[in-house]
């Protein structure tokens, strides 16, 4: 059983001094079949009032408020998440199925993805002969949309639209994500958008669990993986909407200079 050790640190510099804050943040771990919280420990600067909720998605979130002027936010999350040996995120629950097997907001096809999906169905059976079960199916479309995406920073934005990024075959983790889902639903089978975090240093990272036999199984198409030991859940959701890290409405505060890191490293025992 593997253990992750993660550190988070959010940086926002206001342009002008912020009067009033309100926030929401999705950074606390999920428990969930493939993993279960250990530790965690918060620092927000400037001091905040602040408490603990859940979304409709049973994402863990904290809601809070900065009532004192300030010119900069800071968060910093670390932890410890135990990675259980199971091949899926949790079970299903029936309820909530359905909300994942129609188009939303940045899932929502065109014309690009549609000939994309008619495409794939095609391969499907050349590659299959009968017929292929969901599982394979999702596979198959992880590992052909990796050979044709290419990951480019800084060509799409977080309002970027599945379509959109479809059409330039470029961008990033979120963006595949996007593609994924919107690709995957056309074919008959629920999907949904998690927010997380990797091995490694970087910022956030996305991917998808698409639903097969009653659970919810995890695939990483920016990296053509299943995934495994290597990845804490932070949200799930239709799309990166709802998975959204760091909400926040502000009075004051103009243009804004942001920093992410993070930071996850396997601990040894």
């Amino acid at each position: 059983m593997d253990r992750l050790h993660f550190d988070y640190r959010f940086h926002t510099e206001y342009e002008k001094t912020v009067s009033k804050c309100f926030f929401s943040l999705k950074i606390i771990p999920k428990n969930t079949a493939r993993q279960t919280l250990k530790e965690i420990r918060l620092s927000i600067v400037p001091e905040a009032k602040y408490w603990y909720g859940s979304d409709s998605f049973n994402n863990k979130k904290i809601l809070g408020m900065i009532d004192n002027p300030h010119t900069s936010f800071e968060l910093k999350v670390s932890g410890e998440v135990e990675i259980n040996q199971v091949l899926y995120e949790e079970e299903a629950q029936s309820e909530q199925v359905g909300i994942f097997k129609y188009p939303h907001g940045k899932t929502v096809p065109g014309p690009r993805i549609i000939s994309y999906s008619e495409q794939l169905l095609e391969m499907l059976q050349a590659e299959f002969n009968t017929e292929a079960s969901d599982y394979d199916k999702a596979i198959f479309i992880m590992h052909d949309l990796y050979n044709r995406f290419n990951y480019v920073p800084n060509v799409t934005g977080v309002y970027t639209m599945a379509e959109d990024a479809m059409v330039k075959l470029e961008g990033v983790c979120q963006d595949i994500a996007h593609i994924y889902i919107a690709v995957i639903r056309r074919l008959g089978i629920a999907a949904r958008y998690v927010t997380g975090l990797m091995i490694g240093e970087g910022k956030s990272h996305a991917w998808v669990e698409f639903l097969f036999n009653g659970k919810w199984i995890g695939l990483d198409p920016t990296n053509d993986l299943l995934i495994d030991e290597n990845y804490i859940k932070l949200s799930d959701g239709r799309d990166s909407d709802d998975c959204k890290i760091n909400l926040a409405t502000l009075i004051g505060g103009g243009r804004e200079i942001q920093s992410i890191e993070s930071i996850v490293s396997k601990i040894n025992d």
